[in-house]
């Protein structure tokens, strides 16, 4: 990375990340397709969640967090080198983000909407001012009730968010996501307490929060060990107050970078991670140490003097 013809060449970082990352997808669609073929599924069934959930992610044994992150960066890479990449890379594009429905990971989703819905605001108010935003939020309106109301599959996992939120019975562990993020937060929000300036060292956070589980009599935390599925606080309980401030210390480097340099993509990038860091403890992972490491520095806004303009 300290090459300077690689670092001023990143289309081929693009097309290379396009073709893998879609060639993955489509592995992955094959085998739902054997999946389904072998255990006589109906293919109506395709968008239903509970199958789609169960082996979509699974064939890479990568999250779909984690792989719904990489399908965005994709995108965000495709959508701001657009000018200098052929129009195939859209249509490889396109399967993954249909791949990206069928992951449903929620929390992503959300993030790409909005980032998709404020580029398409901010393109309709330059050409068409105000009259532009109206006819754009009619059609996005349109659009999401659309897409909702004809993929199932995103119909089930946002309807079982909503049953999460309003379950009487979070208590009694019987509802699933939501409640183990909980239970994970006031955990580590209870190690915090004890050692809140030093933390209680790298490496030794699950074992801790095992303790707590255990004190807090919760069982799916004890049997699998989990980590604190935030990466701020995951920081926090590792090094402490200065773990922390070190970490959102590097994020907001890279932003003001981007904001100085006026690079569109970088910025794009370091908010992607900034609210992945809420959803997984990233940093904790290989997978997420490589994912965020190469990122981050390959699309470092390194030359100040060659200032890229904010082409959206």
């Amino acid at each position: 990375m300290a090459n300077k013809n690689l670092l001023s060449n990143k289309i081929n970082f693009i097309k290379v990340l396009s073709f893998s990352s879609f060639t993955a997808c489509l592995y992955c669609l094959i085998r739902n397709f054997y999946f389904f073929i072998s255990n006589d599924i109906p293919f109506k069934w395709w968008f239903d969640w509970k199958y789609n959930n169960y082996h979509l992610s699974k064939y890479l044994d990568f999250g779909p967090n984690y792989f719904s992150t990489l399908i965005i960066i994709n995108f965000l890479a495709v959508y701001f080198f657009r000018h200098k990449l052929h129009r195939l890379y859209w249509l490889l594009i396109g399967v993954q983000l249909f791949f990206l429905i069928l992951l449903s990971s929620r929390g992503i989703i959300l993030f790409f909407a909005v980032f998709s819905i404020a580029i398409f605001l901010k393109k309709a108010y330059t050409r068409y001012n105000l009259l532009g935003i109206i006819f754009s939020l009619i059609f996005t309106i349109g659009l999401i009730i659309t897409t909702f109301n004809s993929i199932p599959v995103l119909r089930q996992r946002f309807k079982k968010t909503l049953i999460e939120l309003k379950s009487e019975n979070i208590n009694e562990g019987k509802v699933g996501g939501l409640y183990n993020r909980v239970k994970k937060i006031e955990a580590g929000s209870n190690i915090i307490q004890n050692s809140p300036l030093l933390g209680v060292g790298i490496g030794d956070v699950r074992g801790e929060l095992k303790k707590q589980y255990i004190l807090m009599d919760f069982k799916e935390g004890i049997i699998r060990s989990f980590d604190a599925h935030n990466q701020y606080l995951e920081s926090f309980l590792a090094s402490g107050i200065m773990g922390f401030i070190s970490f959102v210390s590097i994020l907001l480097y890279g932003l003001n970078k981007a904001v100085i340099s006026r690079d569109g993509l970088y910025f794009s990038l370091i908010s992607l991670f900034m609210f992945f860091g809420f959803l997984e403890s990233f940093m904790e992972t290989h997978k997420g140490i490589v994912l965020v490491s190469i990122v981050i520095l390959y699309f470092f806004p390194y030359n100040n003097i060659e200032r890229r303009v904010l082409n959206i």
